[in-house]
Protein backbone atom coordinates (compact mmCIF):
# COMPACT_ATOMS: atom_id res chain seq x y z
CA UNK A 1 0.00 0.00 0.00
CA UNK A 2 1.35 3.40 -0.96
CA UNK A 3 1.94 6.11 1.82
CA UNK A 4 -1.04 7.83 0.33
CA UNK A 5 -3.06 5.48 0.63
CA UNK A 6 -2.42 4.75 4.15
CA UNK A 7 -2.87 7.98 5.13
CA UNK A 8 -6.37 8.21 3.75
CA UNK A 9 -7.07 4.64 5.16
CA UNK A 10 -6.98 6.71 8.68
CA UNK A 11 -9.54 8.55 7.39
CA UNK A 12 -12.26 7.95 9.40
CA UNK A 13 -16.13 8.41 9.29
CA UNK A 14 -17.63 10.98 11.57
CA UNK A 15 -17.31 11.38 14.82
CA UNK A 16 -20.94 10.58 17.13
CA UNK A 17 -20.84 14.37 17.74
CA UNK A 18 -20.01 15.33 13.93
CA UNK A 19 -23.18 16.24 12.26
CA UNK A 20 -23.67 19.65 14.50
CA UNK A 21 -20.54 21.72 16.31
CA UNK A 22 -20.57 20.63 19.83
CA UNK A 23 -21.36 23.16 22.25
CA UNK A 24 -20.19 21.52 25.52
CA UNK A 25 -16.42 21.04 24.84
CA UNK A 26 -12.65 22.67 25.26
CA UNK A 27 -11.12 23.64 22.36
CA UNK A 28 -7.09 22.74 21.63
CA UNK A 29 -5.23 25.71 23.38
CA UNK A 30 -8.01 26.60 25.43
CA UNK A 31 -11.23 28.20 25.31
CA UNK A 32 -11.39 32.65 24.74
CA UNK A 33 -12.64 33.86 28.53
CA UNK A 34 -12.06 37.15 27.53
CA UNK A 35 -11.58 38.98 24.16
CA UNK A 36 -12.64 42.64 24.82
CA UNK A 37 -10.40 45.40 23.51
CA UNK A 38 -7.07 46.26 25.02
CA UNK A 39 -5.23 44.80 27.56
CA UNK A 40 -6.31 41.82 29.98
CA UNK A 41 -3.65 40.39 32.58
CA UNK A 42 -2.84 38.80 35.42
CA UNK A 43 -5.89 36.10 35.98
CA UNK A 44 -6.19 34.46 39.43
CA UNK A 45 -8.89 31.78 39.85
CA UNK A 46 -10.77 30.29 42.23
CA UNK A 47 -12.54 26.16 41.78
CA UNK A 48 -16.51 26.95 41.64
CA UNK A 49 -17.03 23.09 43.56
CA UNK A 50 -18.89 22.28 40.07
CA UNK A 51 -15.78 21.48 38.00
CA UNK A 52 -15.79 24.86 37.09
CA UNK A 53 -13.68 28.37 37.75
CA UNK A 54 -14.25 31.70 38.49
CA UNK A 55 -11.38 33.54 36.66
CA UNK A 56 -10.26 37.39 37.31
CA UNK A 57 -8.14 39.31 35.73
CA UNK A 58 -6.68 43.41 35.43
CA UNK A 59 -9.14 45.29 32.05
CA UNK A 60 -8.10 47.94 30.44
CA UNK A 61 -10.96 47.75 27.95
CA UNK A 62 -12.49 51.42 28.90
CA UNK A 63 -9.04 53.04 29.26
CA UNK A 64 -8.77 52.51 33.31
CA UNK A 65 -7.53 49.44 34.70
CA UNK A 66 -10.56 47.90 35.92
CA UNK A 67 -11.37 44.05 37.10
CA UNK A 68 -13.51 41.61 35.62
CA UNK A 69 -14.29 37.97 35.86
CA UNK A 70 -15.48 34.65 34.02
CA UNK A 71 -17.30 31.88 35.17
CA UNK A 72 -16.22 28.90 32.95
CA UNK A 73 -18.20 25.49 34.01
CA UNK A 74 -16.50 22.16 33.51
CA UNK A 75 -17.77 21.44 30.32
CA UNK A 76 -15.75 24.66 28.98
CA UNK A 77 -19.24 26.90 28.38
CA UNK A 78 -19.72 30.06 29.81
CA UNK A 79 -22.06 29.84 32.84
CA UNK A 80 -25.52 31.74 32.62
CA UNK A 81 -25.62 35.38 33.65
CA UNK A 82 -21.67 35.85 32.19
CA UNK A 83 -20.66 37.62 28.85
CA UNK A 84 -18.41 36.65 26.88
CA UNK A 85 -16.24 39.17 27.90
CA UNK A 86 -16.62 38.37 31.52
CA UNK A 87 -18.78 40.74 33.71
CA UNK A 88 -17.71 43.69 35.65
CA UNK A 89 -15.93 43.26 38.93
CA UNK A 90 -15.13 46.88 39.30
CA UNK A 91 -15.13 49.67 36.76
CA UNK A 92 -14.55 52.96 38.85
CA UNK A 93 -12.70 55.33 37.25
CA UNK A 94 -9.73 54.89 39.65
CA UNK A 95 -7.06 51.97 38.75
CA UNK A 96 -7.87 48.84 40.66
CA UNK A 97 -4.60 47.06 42.30
CA UNK A 98 -4.11 43.55 41.66
CA UNK A 99 -6.81 41.25 42.50
CA UNK A 100 -6.52 38.09 44.96
CA UNK A 101 -9.48 35.40 45.15
CA UNK A 102 -10.99 32.66 47.52
CA UNK A 103 -13.59 30.07 47.08
CA UNK A 104 -16.62 29.94 50.06
CA UNK A 105 -16.90 26.10 49.28
CA UNK A 106 -20.77 26.96 48.58
CA UNK A 107 -20.39 28.09 44.76
CA UNK A 108 -19.25 31.23 45.11
CA UNK A 109 -16.29 33.33 45.25
CA UNK A 110 -14.22 36.86 46.59
CA UNK A 111 -12.03 38.77 44.82
CA UNK A 112 -10.49 41.86 46.95
CA UNK A 113 -8.12 44.40 45.68
CA UNK A 114 -6.97 47.75 46.42
CA UNK A 115 -7.63 51.28 44.63
CA UNK A 116 -7.58 54.78 45.39
CA UNK A 117 -11.19 56.42 44.46
CA UNK A 118 -11.20 57.62 47.17
CA UNK A 119 -7.43 59.78 47.22
CA UNK A 120 -5.74 57.00 48.69
CA UNK A 121 -5.39 53.23 48.58
CA UNK A 122 -8.31 51.19 50.09
CA UNK A 123 -8.93 48.02 50.39
CA UNK A 124 -12.34 46.65 48.92
CA UNK A 125 -14.13 43.20 48.53
CA UNK A 126 -16.40 41.32 45.89
CA UNK A 127 -18.87 38.54 46.01
CA UNK A 128 -19.24 36.29 42.55
CA UNK A 129 -21.55 33.89 42.46
CA UNK A 130 -23.12 31.44 39.60
CA UNK A 131 -25.09 33.79 37.52
CA UNK A 132 -22.53 37.04 38.02
CA UNK A 133 -21.81 39.63 41.06
CA UNK A 134 -24.05 38.32 43.97
CA UNK A 135 -27.27 40.14 44.78
CA UNK A 136 -26.94 43.21 47.32
CA UNK A 137 -23.13 43.60 46.52
CA UNK A 138 -22.12 47.14 45.70
CA UNK A 139 -21.57 47.19 41.84
CA UNK A 140 -17.51 48.63 42.07
CA UNK A 141 -17.15 46.37 45.04
CA UNK A 142 -17.52 46.78 49.40
CA UNK A 143 -15.15 49.04 50.90
CA UNK A 144 -13.81 46.40 53.83
CA UNK A 145 -11.21 49.72 55.08
CA UNK A 146 -11.29 53.14 54.11
CA UNK A 147 -8.99 54.75 57.06
CA UNK A 148 -6.83 56.98 56.57
CA UNK A 149 -3.32 57.07 54.51
CA UNK A 150 -2.80 53.84 52.49
CA UNK A 151 -3.84 50.18 52.62
CA UNK A 152 -2.38 47.76 50.57
CA UNK A 153 -1.28 44.37 49.43
CA UNK A 154 -4.51 42.42 50.39
CA UNK A 155 -5.19 38.61 50.90
CA UNK A 156 -8.89 37.17 51.56
CA UNK A 157 -10.10 33.92 52.39
CA UNK A 158 -13.86 32.77 52.14
CA UNK A 159 -15.93 30.07 53.57
CA UNK A 160 -19.65 29.68 54.71
CA UNK A 161 -19.41 32.80 57.12
CA UNK A 162 -18.28 35.19 54.96
CA UNK A 163 -14.90 36.18 53.83
CA UNK A 164 -11.51 36.95 55.84
CA UNK A 165 -9.55 40.06 54.50
CA UNK A 166 -5.96 40.75 55.83
CA UNK A 167 -4.10 44.10 54.42
CA UNK A 168 -0.54 46.06 55.21
CA UNK A 169 -1.72 49.27 56.64
CA UNK A 170 -0.18 52.92 56.99
CA UNK A 171 -2.69 54.52 59.16
CA UNK A 172 -0.49 54.73 62.39
CA UNK A 173 3.22 55.30 63.16
CA UNK A 174 4.33 52.23 60.55
CA UNK A 175 3.28 49.61 58.81
CA UNK A 176 0.89 47.32 60.29
CA UNK A 177 -1.09 44.24 59.81
CA UNK A 178 -5.09 44.39 60.02
CA UNK A 179 -7.74 41.81 59.31
CA UNK A 180 -11.55 42.64 58.71
CA UNK A 181 -14.54 39.83 58.82
CA UNK A 182 -17.57 40.40 55.82
CA UNK A 183 -20.48 38.30 55.85
CA UNK A 184 -22.08 36.95 52.91
CA UNK A 185 -24.62 39.54 52.45
CA UNK A 186 -22.19 42.29 52.02
CA UNK A 187 -21.77 43.82 55.26
CA UNK A 188 -18.76 44.39 57.73
CA UNK A 189 -19.38 41.72 60.65
CA UNK A 190 -20.58 44.48 63.27
CA UNK A 191 -18.98 42.26 66.46
CA UNK A 192 -15.23 43.36 64.47
CA UNK A 193 -13.95 47.16 64.54
CA UNK A 194 -15.17 49.38 61.72
CA UNK A 195 -11.93 49.64 59.25
CA UNK A 196 -10.73 46.01 60.17
CA UNK A 197 -9.23 44.63 63.93
CA UNK A 198 -5.46 45.41 64.20
CA UNK A 199 -3.21 41.97 64.34
CA UNK A 200 0.06 43.58 64.68
CA UNK A 201 1.50 46.99 65.29
CA UNK A 202 5.24 46.44 65.71
CA UNK A 203 7.05 49.33 65.29
CA UNK A 204 9.07 49.24 61.55
CA UNK A 205 7.40 47.26 58.34
CA UNK A 206 5.06 44.75 58.57
CA UNK A 207 3.83 44.35 55.31
CA UNK A 208 3.02 41.30 52.39
CA UNK A 209 0.83 39.17 54.30
CA UNK A 210 -0.64 35.70 53.80
CA UNK A 211 -3.58 34.16 55.25
CA UNK A 212 -4.66 30.37 55.91
CA UNK A 213 -8.02 29.50 58.15
CA UNK A 214 -7.75 28.51 61.76
CA UNK A 215 -10.52 25.88 61.62
CA UNK A 216 -12.34 27.44 63.69
CA UNK A 217 -13.78 30.53 61.83
CA UNK A 218 -10.95 32.71 62.32
CA UNK A 219 -7.47 33.39 60.37
CA UNK A 220 -3.68 33.00 60.58
CA UNK A 221 -1.64 35.62 59.31
CA UNK A 222 1.98 35.69 58.25
CA UNK A 223 4.54 38.16 57.23
CA UNK A 224 7.73 40.13 56.63
CA UNK A 225 8.53 42.36 59.50
CA UNK A 226 11.00 45.04 59.84
CA UNK A 227 10.74 45.15 63.68
CA UNK A 228 14.36 43.90 64.02
CA UNK A 229 16.57 46.28 61.67
CA UNK A 230 18.96 48.85 62.60
CA UNK A 231 18.69 52.40 62.28
CA UNK A 232 20.42 52.29 59.07
CA UNK A 233 19.77 48.95 58.01
CA UNK A 234 17.34 46.75 57.22
CA UNK A 235 16.32 43.24 57.44
CA UNK A 236 12.87 41.32 56.96
CA UNK A 237 11.81 38.38 59.03
CA UNK A 238 8.86 36.87 59.36
CA UNK A 239 6.21 36.85 62.11
CA UNK A 240 2.80 35.41 62.27
CA UNK A 241 -0.36 36.00 64.44
CA UNK A 242 -4.18 34.11 64.99
CA UNK A 243 -6.75 36.46 64.63
CA UNK A 244 -10.04 34.94 66.43
CA UNK A 245 -13.31 34.81 64.96
CA UNK A 246 -14.60 37.57 67.21
CA UNK A 247 -11.89 40.12 65.85
CA UNK A 248 -9.65 39.42 68.64
CA UNK A 249 -6.32 38.84 68.39
CA UNK A 250 -5.05 35.57 70.05
CA UNK A 251 -2.62 37.04 72.84
CA UNK A 252 -1.30 33.61 73.31
CA UNK A 253 0.79 34.22 69.91
CA UNK A 254 2.77 36.68 71.65
CA UNK A 255 2.49 40.88 71.58
CA UNK A 256 2.10 41.23 68.04
CA UNK A 257 2.89 38.01 66.87
CA UNK A 258 4.86 34.92 66.71
CA UNK A 259 8.24 35.39 65.60
CA UNK A 260 8.90 32.60 62.89
CA UNK A 261 12.20 32.69 61.52
CA UNK A 262 15.07 35.34 62.24
CA UNK A 263 18.42 35.36 60.60
CA UNK A 264 20.15 38.32 61.30
CA UNK A 265 21.39 40.31 58.39
CA UNK A 266 19.55 38.30 56.12
CA UNK A 267 16.11 38.06 54.51
CA UNK A 268 12.71 35.98 54.96
CA UNK A 269 10.62 36.94 52.23
CA UNK A 270 7.30 35.97 50.21
CA UNK A 271 5.44 33.38 53.03
CA UNK A 272 3.18 31.46 51.95
CA UNK A 273 0.62 30.36 54.59
CA UNK A 274 -1.24 27.07 53.77
CA UNK A 275 -4.03 25.51 56.81
CA UNK A 276 -3.12 21.92 58.22
CA UNK A 277 -5.32 19.69 60.32
CA UNK A 278 -5.45 21.30 64.21
CA UNK A 279 -5.76 24.72 63.66
CA UNK A 280 -2.26 25.26 62.87
CA UNK A 281 -0.48 25.88 59.80
CA UNK A 282 3.03 25.30 57.56
CA UNK A 283 4.46 28.77 56.29
CA UNK A 284 6.98 28.28 53.43
CA UNK A 285 8.83 31.60 52.48
CA UNK A 286 12.15 32.65 50.59
CA UNK A 287 15.57 32.64 52.38
CA UNK A 288 18.54 34.47 51.52
CA UNK A 289 20.67 33.14 54.55
CA UNK A 290 23.02 31.08 52.78
CA UNK A 291 23.74 33.67 50.08
CA UNK A 292 21.32 32.86 47.36
CA UNK A 293 17.51 32.16 47.60
CA UNK A 294 16.04 28.96 48.89
CA UNK A 295 13.15 27.61 50.16
CA UNK A 296 12.57 27.31 53.54
CA UNK A 297 9.48 26.43 55.68
CA UNK A 298 8.32 26.05 59.40
CA UNK A 299 4.80 24.63 60.95
CA UNK A 300 2.97 26.25 63.64
CA UNK A 301 0.25 24.87 65.94
CA UNK A 302 -3.20 26.09 66.73
CA UNK A 303 -1.64 27.49 70.07
CA UNK A 304 1.38 29.66 68.49
CA UNK A 305 4.05 27.15 69.38
CA UNK A 306 5.98 25.40 67.15
CA UNK A 307 5.77 21.61 67.38
CA UNK A 308 9.09 19.15 67.81
CA UNK A 309 11.16 18.43 64.66
CA UNK A 310 11.11 21.40 62.56
CA UNK A 311 14.20 23.41 63.06
CA UNK A 312 14.02 26.34 64.61
CA UNK A 313 13.94 29.23 61.76
CA UNK A 314 12.49 26.48 59.21
CA UNK A 315 12.98 23.66 58.10
CA UNK A 316 14.96 23.26 54.11
CA UNK A 317 12.67 22.85 51.59
CA UNK A 318 15.68 23.52 48.75
CA UNK A 319 18.78 23.87 49.73
CA UNK A 320 21.31 24.02 46.10
CA UNK A 321 23.47 26.35 44.45
CA UNK A 322 21.92 29.08 42.12
CA UNK A 323 18.44 31.17 42.64
CA UNK A 324 15.26 29.23 44.06
CA UNK A 325 12.23 31.57 43.64
CA UNK A 326 8.60 31.72 43.39
CA UNK A 327 7.43 29.13 45.75
CA UNK A 328 3.64 27.96 45.29
CA UNK A 329 2.52 25.55 48.04
CA UNK A 330 -0.69 23.57 49.05
CA UNK A 331 -1.68 21.23 51.45
CA UNK A 332 -0.72 17.24 50.83
CA UNK A 333 -4.12 16.19 52.54
CA UNK A 334 -2.03 14.42 55.32
CA UNK A 335 -1.49 17.18 57.14
CA UNK A 336 1.95 17.96 55.08
CA UNK A 337 2.57 20.45 52.35
CA UNK A 338 3.74 20.27 48.40
CA UNK A 339 6.14 22.92 47.32
CA UNK A 340 6.54 24.23 43.76
CA UNK A 341 9.22 26.76 42.71
CA UNK A 342 11.64 28.10 39.70
CA UNK A 343 14.79 26.64 40.12
CA UNK A 344 18.20 28.14 38.92
CA UNK A 345 20.32 25.08 40.15
CA UNK A 346 22.00 24.51 36.74
CA UNK A 347 24.97 27.02 36.64
CA UNK A 348 25.25 26.51 32.59
CA UNK A 349 22.00 27.74 32.33
CA UNK A 350 20.91 30.02 34.70
CA UNK A 351 19.56 32.75 34.76
CA UNK A 352 18.53 32.12 31.01
CA UNK A 353 17.15 28.93 31.71
CA UNK A 354 15.07 28.00 34.85
CA UNK A 355 13.58 24.48 36.11
CA UNK A 356 10.25 23.95 37.79
CA UNK A 357 10.62 21.81 40.89
CA UNK A 358 8.60 20.34 43.19
CA UNK A 359 8.82 18.83 47.23
CA UNK A 360 6.33 16.75 49.75
CA UNK A 361 7.42 17.76 53.47
CA UNK A 362 5.52 15.15 56.17
CA UNK A 363 3.80 16.87 58.38
CA UNK A 364 6.09 16.38 60.98
CA UNK A 365 8.87 18.21 58.60
CA UNK A 366 10.58 15.31 56.74
CA UNK A 367 10.91 14.71 53.29
CA UNK A 368 8.00 12.42 52.14
CA UNK A 369 9.46 8.99 50.85
CA UNK A 370 9.85 8.60 46.79
CA UNK A 371 11.05 12.20 46.50
CA UNK A 372 14.74 13.40 45.90
CA UNK A 373 16.72 15.39 47.98
CA UNK A 374 16.06 19.58 46.80
CA UNK A 375 12.80 18.11 44.69
CA UNK A 376 11.76 16.57 41.53
CA UNK A 377 12.33 17.81 37.81
CA UNK A 378 8.90 18.41 36.91
CA UNK A 379 10.08 18.52 33.51
CA UNK A 380 13.43 16.84 33.14
CA UNK A 381 13.96 16.31 29.24
CA UNK A 382 13.41 20.17 28.57
CA UNK A 383 16.69 22.48 28.07
CA UNK A 384 14.80 25.95 27.85
CA UNK A 385 13.08 27.68 30.28
CA UNK A 386 10.52 27.02 32.53
CA UNK A 387 9.00 29.44 35.60
CA UNK A 388 6.22 31.49 37.02
CA UNK A 389 4.68 27.98 38.61
CA UNK A 390 1.14 27.52 39.56
CA UNK A 391 -0.27 24.49 41.74
CA UNK A 392 -3.54 22.69 42.70
CA UNK A 393 -3.72 19.53 44.36
CA UNK A 394 -4.92 16.47 42.67
CA UNK A 395 -7.54 15.58 45.50
CA UNK A 396 -5.30 12.17 46.00
CA UNK A 397 -2.60 13.83 48.11
CA UNK A 398 -0.62 14.64 44.84
CA UNK A 399 -0.18 18.20 42.67
CA UNK A 400 -0.62 19.45 39.77
CA UNK A 401 1.65 22.00 38.20
CA UNK A 402 1.66 24.32 35.20
CA UNK A 403 4.00 27.09 34.52
CA UNK A 404 5.15 29.07 31.81
CA UNK A 405 7.48 27.41 29.04
CA UNK A 406 10.49 28.33 26.93
CA UNK A 407 10.91 25.35 24.98
CA UNK A 408 10.46 26.28 21.15
CA UNK A 409 6.72 26.44 19.79
CA UNK A 410 6.06 25.92 23.85
CA UNK A 411 3.78 28.22 25.90
CA UNK A 412 2.08 26.37 28.95
CA UNK A 413 2.67 23.15 30.16
CA UNK A 414 1.92 21.12 33.31
CA UNK A 415 2.94 18.13 35.18
CA UNK A 416 1.24 15.90 37.53
CA UNK A 417 3.06 14.60 40.56
CA UNK A 418 1.63 12.12 43.01
CA UNK A 419 1.83 12.31 46.58
CA UNK A 420 4.64 9.17 46.92
CA UNK A 421 7.05 11.72 44.08
CA UNK A 422 6.03 9.63 40.76
CA UNK A 423 4.58 11.24 37.68
CA UNK A 424 1.26 10.03 37.33
CA UNK A 425 0.67 7.60 34.18
CA UNK A 426 0.47 9.27 30.98
CA UNK A 427 2.02 12.17 31.40
CA UNK A 428 5.48 12.72 29.52
CA UNK A 429 8.56 13.52 31.72
CA UNK A 430 8.42 16.91 30.88
CA UNK A 431 5.01 17.97 31.37
CA UNK A 432 1.52 17.77 29.08
CA UNK A 433 1.45 20.93 26.47
CA UNK A 434 -1.31 22.46 27.46
CA UNK A 435 -1.46 25.64 24.82
CA UNK A 436 0.99 26.08 22.28
CA UNK A 437 -0.95 28.57 20.08
CA UNK A 438 1.02 31.20 18.34
CA UNK A 439 2.67 34.30 20.03
CA UNK A 440 2.89 34.19 23.77
CA UNK A 441 1.01 32.89 27.00
CA UNK A 442 2.21 33.92 30.45
CA UNK A 443 0.76 33.96 33.74
CA UNK A 444 -0.46 31.04 34.54
CA UNK A 445 -2.80 30.08 37.32
CA UNK A 446 -4.45 26.95 38.29
CA UNK A 447 -7.16 25.24 40.16
CA UNK A 448 -8.52 22.20 40.75
CA UNK A 449 -11.45 20.69 39.02
CA UNK A 450 -12.27 18.10 41.92
CA UNK A 451 -12.19 15.23 39.95
CA UNK A 452 -8.12 14.85 40.05
CA UNK A 453 -7.76 17.43 37.54
CA UNK A 454 -7.41 20.84 36.80
CA UNK A 455 -8.76 24.36 35.14
CA UNK A 456 -5.84 26.63 34.14
CA UNK A 457 -6.17 29.81 33.08
CA UNK A 458 -3.74 32.50 31.46
CA UNK A 459 -3.18 35.55 29.78
CA UNK A 460 -2.68 35.11 25.46
CA UNK A 461 -0.90 36.88 22.90
CA UNK A 462 -2.28 35.10 20.00
CA UNK A 463 -4.60 37.50 18.84
CA UNK A 464 -2.56 40.74 18.96
CA UNK A 465 0.80 41.39 20.58
CA UNK A 466 -0.03 44.67 22.19
CA UNK A 467 -3.86 43.82 23.05
CA UNK A 468 -3.98 40.60 25.73
CA UNK A 469 -6.53 38.21 26.24
CA UNK A 470 -7.66 35.46 28.73
CA UNK A 471 -7.97 32.00 27.95
CA UNK A 472 -8.62 28.65 30.25
CA UNK A 473 -8.19 24.87 29.55
CA UNK A 474 -9.21 21.89 31.79
CA UNK A 475 -7.47 18.66 31.54
CA UNK A 476 -8.18 15.40 33.59
CA UNK A 477 -5.62 13.74 35.94
CA UNK A 478 -4.69 11.80 33.27
CA UNK A 479 -3.21 14.89 31.07
CA UNK A 480 -6.18 14.34 28.85
CA UNK A 481 -8.71 16.48 27.79
CA UNK A 482 -12.46 16.06 29.56
CA UNK A 483 -13.85 15.55 26.02
CA UNK A 484 -12.70 14.42 22.48
CA UNK A 485 -13.99 16.53 19.84
CA UNK A 486 -14.06 20.34 19.06
CA UNK A 487 -15.79 23.07 20.71
CA UNK A 488 -17.95 25.94 19.18
CA UNK A 489 -17.06 26.66 15.55
CA UNK A 490 -14.94 29.85 15.05
CA UNK A 491 -16.45 32.26 12.68
CA UNK A 492 -14.96 30.60 9.81
CA UNK A 493 -16.37 27.69 10.72
CA UNK A 494 -13.35 25.27 10.19
CA UNK A 495 -11.85 23.80 13.13
CA UNK A 496 -8.72 21.73 14.59
CA UNK A 497 -8.68 19.48 17.60
CA UNK A 498 -7.38 16.38 18.84
CA UNK A 499 -9.33 13.32 18.60
CA UNK A 500 -6.61 11.08 20.44
CA UNK A 501 -3.79 11.20 23.10
CA UNK A 502 -1.66 14.67 23.83
CA UNK A 503 1.30 14.39 23.50
CA UNK A 504 0.67 11.66 20.58
CA UNK A 505 2.64 8.80 20.63
CA UNK A 506 3.23 6.60 18.19
CA UNK A 507 0.27 8.03 16.15
CA UNK A 508 -1.41 11.07 15.75
CA UNK A 509 -5.08 11.73 16.15
CA UNK A 510 -7.05 14.61 14.91
CA UNK A 511 -10.30 16.24 14.50
CA UNK A 512 -11.09 18.21 11.56
CA UNK A 513 -14.98 20.13 11.15
CA UNK A 514 -15.67 21.72 8.25
CA UNK A 515 -19.09 24.02 8.00
CA UNK A 516 -19.89 22.14 4.71
CA UNK A 517 -18.24 19.78 2.23
CA UNK A 518 -15.19 21.02 0.11
CA UNK A 519 -11.77 19.83 -1.21
CA UNK A 520 -9.61 19.92 1.97
CA UNK A 521 -5.88 19.47 2.29
CA UNK A 522 -3.75 18.59 4.97
CA UNK A 523 0.08 18.95 5.95
CA UNK A 524 2.60 18.23 8.28
CA UNK A 525 5.17 21.13 9.46
CA UNK A 526 8.17 21.09 11.46
CA UNK A 527 8.72 24.64 13.64
CA UNK A 528 11.18 25.34 11.13
CA UNK A 529 8.14 25.64 8.45
CA UNK A 530 9.07 22.71 5.94
CA UNK A 531 6.50 20.12 5.20
CA UNK A 532 6.94 16.57 6.61
CA UNK A 533 4.09 14.85 5.63
CA UNK A 534 0.94 15.88 3.10
CA UNK A 535 -2.07 13.90 4.95
CA UNK A 536 -4.68 15.11 2.36
CA UNK A 537 -4.02 16.51 -1.12
CA UNK A 538 -7.81 18.60 -2.21
CA UNK A 539 -9.33 15.76 -1.15
CA UNK A 540 -13.10 15.84 -0.99
CA UNK A 541 -14.39 16.12 2.07
CA UNK A 542 -18.17 16.33 3.64
CA UNK A 543 -19.62 19.26 6.26
CA UNK A 544 -18.93 17.66 9.53
CA UNK A 545 -16.36 15.81 11.72
CA UNK A 546 -13.81 13.75 10.26
CA UNK A 547 -10.46 12.25 12.09
CA UNK A 548 -7.18 12.33 10.42
CA UNK A 549 -3.98 10.29 11.47
CA UNK A 550 -0.29 10.93 11.18
CA UNK A 551 1.86 7.78 12.02
CA UNK A 552 4.84 10.09 11.97
CA UNK A 553 6.42 9.22 9.35
CA UNK A 554 7.70 11.61 6.24
CA UNK A 555 8.38 12.01 3.14
CA UNK A 556 10.49 9.24 2.07
CA UNK A 557 8.56 6.80 4.83
CA UNK A 558 11.48 7.98 6.77
CA UNK A 559 10.27 8.02 10.80
CA UNK A 560 9.94 12.05 11.85
CA UNK A 561 12.08 12.57 15.18
CA UNK A 562 10.16 13.57 18.16
CA UNK A 563 9.36 17.22 18.93
CA UNK A 564 7.01 19.92 18.53
CA UNK A 565 4.76 19.82 14.70
CA UNK A 566 2.12 21.78 13.35
CA UNK A 567 -0.66 20.24 11.73
CA UNK A 568 -2.26 23.26 8.81
CA UNK A 569 -5.58 22.63 6.96
CA UNK A 570 -7.03 24.17 4.38
CA UNK A 571 -10.48 23.67 2.94
CA UNK A 572 -12.87 25.86 0.93
CA UNK A 573 -10.85 29.09 1.23
CA UNK A 574 -10.18 28.70 5.16
CA UNK A 575 -7.38 27.71 7.08
CA UNK A 576 -6.89 26.22 10.64
CA UNK A 577 -4.07 24.74 12.56
CA UNK A 578 -2.92 22.84 15.50
CA UNK A 579 0.29 22.96 17.44
CA UNK A 580 1.05 19.30 18.91
CA UNK A 581 4.11 17.23 20.13
CA UNK A 582 4.82 13.92 19.07
CA UNK A 583 6.93 11.13 20.43
CA UNK A 584 7.30 7.86 18.48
Amino acid sequence: MTRRARTLALVALALVFAHAPARAAWQANGNALSLAANVQSAPVAAPDGQGGAYVVWLDTRAGNTDLYAQHVTASGTLAGGWAADGNAVCTDASAAGPPRIAADGLGNAYVTWNDPRSGVFDIYLQKLAPGGVAAGWPANGLAVCNATLAQINPVVLADANGALVAWSDLRGASEDVYVQHVLPNGTADPAWPANGAILSAANQQQAFPAIATDGAGGAIVVWEDGRNGGALTSQLDLYAGRMKSNGAADSTWGNNGALVCLQPGFDQSKPLAVAVPGGGAIFVWLDQRNGNGDIYARRILGNGTFPAGWPADGNEVVRVVGEQVNPVAIPDGSGGVIVAWQDGRDPNAFPTNTDVFALRLQTDGTRAPGWAANGNDLSVQSPDRQDLPAICPDGAGGALVAWKDGRPGAEIYAQHVKGDGTRAAGWAADGLPVCTAFEQQIAPTLVSDGAGGGICAWEDYRNSLANHDIYALRFLGSGQPPTVGVGTLPANGLALAFAGSHPAYGRARFALTLPAAAETSASIYNPAGRRVASLLAGEPLPGGTTTLAWDGLGSGGRAAPPGMYVLEVLSGGRRAALRFVYLP
